[in-house]
């Protein structure tokens, strides 16, 4: 819960098949924070469970845990939901870019936004390039780019989304974003270049591409296959 609006964290599935509890019964389930290892580079386990639940990557505050699901013979009315909210004191999570990244180096004049024109990081056109050691250099993968660029506050009459807006949690669930966002932010750049391994169709999954907004910054990020 920040700044008056829920976010949803975890976990990102439900377990299938789906649970049922008999009238007069009850269900326990037992949620245990973890923050071990979440800098590691690897993707932040989803946290779901039918009983016990590691919720991984979470720093304090208000949280809920809730279920959802309906009373028999009702399938057709609105879905309900029963939540309690808890109050969690945890280490803050510090963006800072995970063991994942093996190198970097400045690689100048990267035409990031497809103008043109080499873009500007830094004051002097030059990319933070990053390697990542995700994935694997072999027939299931392919080589590809996310790209990242520190952005302005987009204008209301701007034709454009409207900017995907996350919390720090929900920014740990997406490493290549973290990533990105923590090298640009380390190094002072507002172009970032990383490249790695992967399996999915297209690159990176096909929600990655669009503009987001973290604590108060906008980047917009591109992917894309590259050539090896």
């Amino acid at each position: 819960y920040v700044d008056g609006e829920w976010y949803r964290v975890a976990p990102l599935g439900h377990p299938d098949p789906l649970m049922y509890v008999e009238p007069s019964e009850q269900h326990t389930w037992i949620v245990t924070p973890d923050n071990d290892g979440i800098l590691d580079g690897d993707r932040i386990a989803s946290g779901g469970g039918t009983e016990e639940l590691a919720l991984v990557g979470v720093g304090s505050g208000t949280y809920a845990f809730r279920a959802r699901g309906w009373f028999e013979d009702s399938r057709d009315d609105e879905i309900l939901a029963f939540a309690t909210t808890f109050e969690l004191e945890s280490a803050d999570l510090t963006l800072e870019s995970t063991d994942a990244i093996e190198e970097i180096e400045l690689e100048s004049g990267d035409d990031i936004d497809g103008d043109g024109n080499g873009d500007n990081a830094g004051g002097d056109g030059e990319t933070l390039v990053a390697h990542s050691s995700r994935g694997e250099d072999d027939e299931y993968h392919r080589l590809a780019a996310f790209e990242l660029e520190v952005v302005d506050e987009p204008s209301d009459d701007e034709d454009d989304v409207d900017p995907q807006h996350v919390i720090t949690e929900q920014l740990l669930r997406f490493e290549q974003l973290w990533d990105a966002i923590a090298l640009a932010d380390e190094h002072d750049v507002s172009a970032v270049r990383l490249e790695e391994y992967d399996a999915t169709y297209p690159v990176f999954g096909s929600n990655s591409d669009g503009l987001y907004e973290y604590q108060g910054e906008y980047y917009r990020v591109r992917t894309r296959e590259l050539e090896e």
